[in-house]
């Protein structure tokens, strides 16, 4: 058992120091080759790895029409051809949105609705087989549909810990809050623009990525939280059937509480957003509830989609039991701890169940894993303000495309040794399911 156990320390060691070795790659001066794509030529930048391999980076890639004028709240419509060869060397602009609080502390882009359609592919140059291509696997970025970018979402850190395994990452940039899913509830505006660019960029990918190397009928649609719901959400629309093959929702689902809305309640939501910005229309809307009152209604309504026949004052017993029963109402932090698992179950975890059955039930493979590593000192600040530390949402990000999302991302052994275990699921999956 010695030797075993020293013969694994000596590979952890080695697998270690590979790690960190190519964490150490940089971007290189040298720009890409030219790609002919269907819209127009383009031209990236390299990333040169520490073994001397290449990936190529074509970032900014218009894909649709900019969504201003006649085109806004419409449907987005394909961006028209150009002839001269368009610089695609950083990401574009973020779609418009209200900043979140950390990002005063980061370095993200600047907003511009006119030009924030577009996409970034990584490509990896070396091919054993050149009429081999690489499997495809397309991003879409989280935020609750209303915040974020691909570009919080790493460049040189998907070169060089997804395309390192073989695989084109794509990553884009769809409209957000009332710009993407703002609707009337009737054929004026019918809403979901969010969903319609995406599914254009998919379309996109679809007819330019063998361009690029990538496999157009090898295609993963992964993303997290909101991007995990938009996965799911494409994979049982009509307008996305054939653009890709295999799915990814990490956090989030359609089945989940925060995805989806019916058409009434998205449309109140609206008209009381116009108000907010100063429309005074006929219809009279209230606002959100500020009081403690308020508060308990929105709990009460937690537990109100109950079985036919189910007494409400029951099941609300029952659920308050599950969580509290044994807990001390004076033990503040088991009480906090308490209160997250119900809310993470509402919110992620029972979407999450109903969604695994269902496609289950229909005869899909499904795989399902449950992300419970952490590192106590990668929250950033955020470590000072927590009144306990564990996997939460966005925690497996990090170690999927090796950026973080709240946090930078300064992994130990520990976290690069994740890193490679996430990576080599996730894009062993992309390539043979």
């Amino acid at each position: 058992m010695a030797l075993l156990t020293s013969k694994w320390d000596n590979y952890a060691t080695h697998a270690a120091q590979t790690r960190r070795h190519r964490m150490g790659a940089a971007v290189s001066i040298a720009r890409s080759p030219l790609v002919k794509t269907r819209s127009g030529p383009i031209r990236g930048r390299e990333y040169l790895l520490n073994d001397g391999r290449v990936v190529d980076m074509y970032m900014g890639i218009p894909y649709a029409e900019p969504p201003v004028g006649k085109l806004r709240f419409q449907k987005p419509q394909p961006v028209k051809p150009w002839i001269e060869e368009l610089d695609c060397v950083k990401f574009g602009p973020r779609c418009p949105q209200t900043d979140e609080y950390f990002a005063q502390f980061l370095n993200i882009v600047g907003k511009d609705e006119a030009n924030c359609l577009t996409l970034n592919v990584f490509t990896p140059r070396w091919r054993e087989n050149t009429e081999k291509k690489f499997a495809v696997m397309v991003w879409v970025h989280g935020g609750g549909f209303s915040i974020h970018s691909s570009s919080n979402y790493g460049d040189t850190s998907i070169a060089r810990n997804l395309c390192v395994k073989d695989v084109v990452v794509v990553s884009m940039n769809y409209r957000l809050g009332p710009f993407g899913f703002f609707t009337t509830g009737d054929d004026v505006c019918r809403g979901n623009l969010g969903l319609w660019d995406q599914t254009l960029a998919l379309q996109w990918v679809h007819d330019n990525i063998e361009a690029f190397g990538g496999d157009p009928d090898n295609v993963t649609v992964f993303g997290q939280s909101a991007g995990g719901a938009s996965a799911d959400l494409l994979a049982i629309s009509p307008h996305s059937r054939g653009l890709f093959h295999r799915v990814i929702p990490m956090a989030g689902c359609g089945e989940c509480d925060f995805a989806m809305r019916t058409n009434e309640a998205q449309a109140k939501l609206c008209r009381e957003f116009a108000r907010y910005l100063g429309w005074t229309g006929e219809v009279a809307l209230g606002g959100f509830p500020k009081t403690c009152e308020g508060f308990r209604r929105f709990c009460r309504g937690i537990f109100r989609e109950c079985d036919y026949g189910s007494d409400e004052e029951s099941v609300r017993k029952d659920v308050y039991d599950f969580y509290l029963k044994d807990v001390d109402p004076k033990d503040k932090e088991k009480v906090i701890e308490k209160m997250v698992e119900l809310m993470g179950d509402y919110a992620i975890n029972a979407g999450t169940m109903r969604y695994v059955r269902k496609m289950s039930e229909m005869g899909n493979d499904v795989f399902f894993y449950c992300f419970e590593y952490y590192n106590p000192d990668g929250f950033g600040f955020l470590r000072f303000m927590l009144p306990f530390k564990g996997a939460t949402h966005c925690s497996e990000v990090r170690y999927v495309l090796g950026k973080g999302v709240f946090a930078k991302f300064r992994p130990n052994d520990a976290d690069l040794e994740m890193l490679d275990i996430m990576t080599t699921f996730f894009t062993n999956f992309a390539k043979y399911g």
